[in-house]
């Protein structure tokens, strides 16, 4: 069974492989979940995944409230207003794809 210095030895190996000179002491997020996946280490995946929404979540909420205490103050108030509504606009989007995403793997999963 695979462990996990395994797998980020074989992620040190694929960068030297393709040349990408110095790496780095960390796998990143995305290599190290790739690695997960296809050594079929899904659960080790699914929290990994898991964790680095969480994380990204609560950043996102902290820059929401940071842009609303800007505009709240009245400082750039109508810069930050476009900056809330891109990301409102992009939160919205994201969340289309989902529900996309969602209905056709449930279609596909049973059609």
């Amino acid at each position: 069974m695979l462990v996990l210095t395994d797998l980020l030895c074989v992620q040190q190996d694929r960068q030297k492989e393709k040349g990408l000179g110095m790496i780095r002491q960390e796998a990143s997020p995305a290599s190290l979940f790739q690695l997960f996946v296809d050594y079929g280490r899904l659960t080790e995946a699914t929290n990994l995944l898991l964790e680095y929404m969480e994380a990204f979540a609560s950043s996102w909420k902290d820059y929401g409230w940071a842009l609303e205490k800007t505009i709240n103050s009245g400082r750039m108030v109508e810069h930050c207003q476009k900056l809330k509504g891109q990301l409102h606009q992009a939160l919205l989007n994201h969340l289309k794809l989902l529900k996309v995403d969602s209905v056709d793997a449930v279609s596909s999963a049973t059609g």
